[in-house]
């Protein structure tokens, strides 16, 4: 029960719901598909504290946690980057190549936002926000493009002059 009430308070604190009988109606609703969520968010952060750790070795402070935080806007925004390529496939070729090699850079920080799901998975939806395999795909993108900034910024760290 005191699970349940932390749950409840995280909800209420974090997801800017005031009304704990309702936070506590989304997590019984949730069920184990919480769980789910809370992984890939924290993939999802790790993917960001390597962009992170990758600019800091490269840039001052300050320039760091603002190309950081653009990196993280621009990669939650990668599924309308594409769809707004594919509506200019015919009208501007280029700008939809354009908007695919910015889609390939950007982390996909798209797929790991399953929050809505989680919540909103119920019977008909077998209690499962996102299939098994969809769930590790997730997982070894995220790890695989961890590691590659992590070597990137081990790279570059080693180049500068201290």
């Amino acid at each position: 029960e005191g699970q349940m009430a932390f749950a409840v308070d995280r909800v209420v604190n974090e997801g800017s719901l005031y009304d704990r009988e309702l936070a506590a109606l989304a997590i019984k609703q949730a069920r184990g598909d919480l769980i789910e969520a809370i992984f890939l968010t924290f993939i999802e952060m790790m993917m960001i504290t390597a962009i992170a750790i990758f600019f800091s070795s490269a840039s001052s402070p300050i320039f760091s946690a603002i190309f950081t935080t653009i990196i993280f806007f621009a990669g939650q925004m990668t599924k309308w980057i594409v769809d707004m390529g594919e509506q200019l496939k015919y009208t501007a070729p280029w700008i939809s190549k354009l908007f695919y090699g910015i889609y390939l850079a950007l982390p996909n920080l798209h797929n790991f936002n399953i929050r809505r799901e989680a919540v909103l998975a119920t019977q008909e939806h077998l209690r499962v926000a996102i299939p098994a395999s969809e769930l590790w795909a997730c997982v070894v993108y995220g790890v695989s493009y961890t590691v590659a900034v992590f070597l990137a910024a081990h790279l570059i760290f080693n180049r500068r002059n201290l």
